[in-house]
């Protein structure tokens, strides 16, 4: 399942539209309150995907809640600009994607912090487990979901 934390609702809208679109389940933050609630209560993310100045004067406890969080949680960054994005986000999170309008850019970045993070996963660009890799490990990362059945 895939986090959406963005400060503009037609971003986070679109972007929903956009991942659903390609199968993937998604979970929307509309404030600070609505992201830490869903990361310390939601079990099945995958994936977070955070507009760099959705956190606000909260950004450094963030930091440090998504740095504790079991099982790590990882965190693409989407900012206008990589140059204004505090050091320590970019340090926490797996890449940084610039919002250029491309959507592309960003669906690409997905696929690869989904096969970095969940390897055992059959199909790289298919987070699902495969009835093999589900039955065969114990690694939680092969028996968590992000796609719709």
């Amino acid at each position: 399942m895939i986090l959406i934390a963005d400060r503009n609702r037609h971003v986070r809208q679109f972007l929903k539209r956009e991942f659903v679109a390609d199968g993937y389940l998604v979970v929307l933050a509309e404030n600070r309150y609505d992201l830490c609630r869903i990361i310390n209560y939601e079990e099945v993310l995958d994936l977070l995907i955070l507009d760099d100045e959705f956190l606000g004067p909260d950004e450094s406890r963030m930091v440090e809640q998504l740095g504790s969080r079991i099982p790590p949680l990882p965190v693409i960054l989407h900012s206008f600009s990589a140059e204004t994005v505090d050091p320590s986000l970019v340090a926490a999170a797996a890449v940084l994607v610039e919002k250029t309008g491309n959507i592309e850019e960003l669906k690409e970045a997905v696929r690869q912090v989904l096969r970095r993070e969940y390897p055992c996963r059959s199909d790289p660009g298919d987070p699902r487990p495969s009835e093999q890799d589900a039955g065969n490990s114990g690694d939680p990362a092969c028996t968590m979901g992000t796609r719709k059945a």
